[in-house]
């Protein structure tokens, strides 16, 4: 394992929980460098086929990050929707789950939407990750007490089914 360059490790600053794309093309990550809104901050950066960064890192911008904390980023491919945690962006308690449809034609993230309950609770609910077809997923939270505080467990979701309805003559 090697540590990639400044371009995502500013030396004094934390750059953590790394998720790269499908298709191998762009790394997004969170950090507290300079450049951001405050707190941990998602960013991302393209990167070449042996994994080094091709680009200079992009800050998600404003309708991602807040001055809180943004963490744990995963970008689901086929719904281009970037799923994150943040103890911002007026969550019901510590972290919660949030969602942003990515326009590709504008490069630009939608209003965040935070996925409610029962995905998110009063604790720290973070690290969601989907299967393809957004049928199944997997996230870590700590929403169940136990002994010291803190103790993450593993939770699988299962989507509804989607429901399509027409009308017409």
């Amino acid at each position: 394992a090697m540590a990639l360059d400044t371009t995502v490790n500013v030396e004094g600053y934390k750059s953590v929980q790394p998720f790269v794309s499908m298709d191998g093309s762009t790394l997004y990550f969170s950090s507290n460098r300079p450049g951001g809104f405050g707190g941990m901050d998602l960013w991302k950066v393209y990167i070449d086929p042996s994994g080094m960064p091709a680009s200079e890192a992009i800050n998600l911008g404003q309708s991602i990050n807040s001055k809180f904390d943004e963490v744990t980023p995963f970008f689901h491919e086929s719904s281009s929707t970037l799923f994150f945690s943040s103890d911002g962006h007026q969550s019901i308690g510590g972290l919660d789950v949030f969602k942003s449809y990515y326009d590709r034609k504008s490069e630009t993230f939608s209003e965040v939407k935070n996925l409610g309950m029962p995905i998110n609770s009063s604790q720290d609910d973070a690290y969601l990750i989907w299967d393809s077809k957004l049928e199944y997923g997997y996230m870590s939270s700590d929403r169940e007490p136990c002994e010291g505080g803190h103790c993450y467990d593993i939770y699988s979701i299962k989507n509804a089914p989607i429901k399509i309805i027409l009308e017409g003559y």
